[in-house]
């Protein structure tokens, strides 16, 4: 039996595959920056957490009127992946991660 090495690349060839791709990319990214921005900011005598930049993007893509169907339940992956690397952040996970890879 022989195996096709270039199977696995005709994924990178099928649109709907980047369209989904896109949409959890800028989740994350979009979950990420808001949390760098509101991330140790003071209101009202409380703290904002960073994690709240991904809770932004989840419920924003649920009540966005633009976002719908799969583009809005991978939006919403893209907000709950930026929430875990927050958390990994903010536990040290990611630092220990980089201790030992590095």
């Amino acid at each position: 039996m022989a195996y096709d090495v270039t199977a696995g690349f005709d994924k990178l060839a099928d649109q709907q595959f980047m369209m989904d791709a896109g949409a959890v990319g800028g989740g994350v990214l979009a979950g990420e920056s808001l949390g760098y921005l509101a991330g140790g900011r003071e209101v009202a005598g409380f703290n904002i957490p960073s994690e709240l930049g991904g809770v932004t993007v989840i419920a924003g893509a649920e009540y966005a009127p633009m976002i719908d169907g799969r583009t809005k339940r991978h939006a919403q992956v893209g907000g709950g992946v930026a929430i875990i690397l927050s958390l990994m952040e903010r536990f040290g996970v990611r630092d220990s991660l980089n201790e030992v890879f590095a």
